[in-house]
């Protein structure tokens, strides 16, 4: 198998877990979207693309993002409200809209240097991250990208980097790395 349709297991309610096969290149469009249960997932080490809302409103715990991925579209991960920490390899150039919109639990975020933007509304409430470092090479983030998290809530960021624009613009804290 090299590919899991859209909407294969949407809304598989009784879902636990799913044991993905290392020949997967793609995961469609809201592939697992609204399995509530499930909360185990190793994603394969050749996989490259995951499609809107894959994984929207699962109960994953963890995802490892392989390298071999180099596409995430809108709100893949959003309202998984298990996920802790997420890391992000350089090779995904851009974090869509809603990534992880909603995530709650998430309070550790690792972005690589070379991502390039960050989408609308990405990391939006996602309350218990307290602080994100922000990698040079980002030169675009979008409308509420870190809209209604905690007021002390910080963005640390290279100096005249976009990212120091984009604290002071928006009345966000920031700190010079």
């Amino acid at each position: 198998y090299i590919k899991i349709c859209a909407n294969a297991f949407q809304n598989c309610t009784n879902l636990l877990q799913a044991i993905i096969p290392s020949t997967l290149k793609e995961i469609s469009d809201y592939a697992f979207d609204g399995c509530n249960n499930l909360s185990t997932l190793l994603l394969p080490s050749n996989l490259q693309q995951i499609g809107r809302y894959a994984f929207a409103r699962t109960r994953l715990k963890q995802v490892a993002i392989p390298k071999s991925l180099f596409w995430i579209d809108e709100g893949a991960f959003s309202d998984c409200d298990r996920i802790a920490e997420i890391a992000i390899p350089r090779n995904i150039i851009h974090i869509p809209d809603k990534c992880f919109l909603n995530c709650d639990n998430l309070s550790k975020v690792i972005l690589e240097e070379g991502i390039k933007s960050i989408g609308d509304e990405a990391f939006s409430q996602c309350y218990k991250i307290l602080d994100i470092t922000i990698p040079a090479s980002i030169t675009q983030i979008g409308e509420n990208a870190f809209a209604e998290m905690q007021d002390k809530f910080l963005i640390q960021c290279s100096i005249g980097s976009y990212a120091e624009e984009y604290a002071r613009q928006h009345k966000i804290k920031y700190q010079l790395i």
